[in-house]
């Protein structure tokens, strides 16, 4: 799945993957961003968060959908969160822990906002 938003992010002069995690609930909490080459436009860089199947992670992901060779050429940023166990809590019943992926992507957009406004 994928999400898209604008939110006004810069980014340097290079095309450059960075790993990140934050702590959302007590728990450790991962994801790649990938940021295009070039000086910002105006009103800074459109952001997609692509979410990865079950089974896989935001490494994978990218891999699967070379979304960082179409992030260079369209000029957004792309960043790849990792779910828990390889998985998102979708709220099916058979989630054996269900963590907070809400919370998680709020956390991660604040983060966003912060490291590249």
């Amino acid at each position: 799945m994928l999400l898209t938003a604008t939110i006004g992010l810069a980014a340097p002069a290079y095309a450059t993957d960075r790993s990140g995690r934050l702590s959302v609930d007590g728990r450790e909490r991962a994801y790649t961003v990938h940021l295009p080459d070039g000086l910002s436009p105006p009103g800074g860089y459109p952001v997609i968060l692509a979410f990865h199947g079950g089974g896989m992670q935001g490494r994978q992901m990218e891999r699967l959908t070379r979304l960082d060779q179409i992030a260079n050429i369209r000029r957004f940023i792309a960043v790849y969160p990792d779910g828990i166990n390889k998985h998102w809590n979708d709220g099916r019943t058979t989630i054996r822990d269900p963590q907070d992926d809400v919370g998680f992507v709020a956390a991660l957009i604040a983060r966003l906002n912060t490291d590249y406004l």
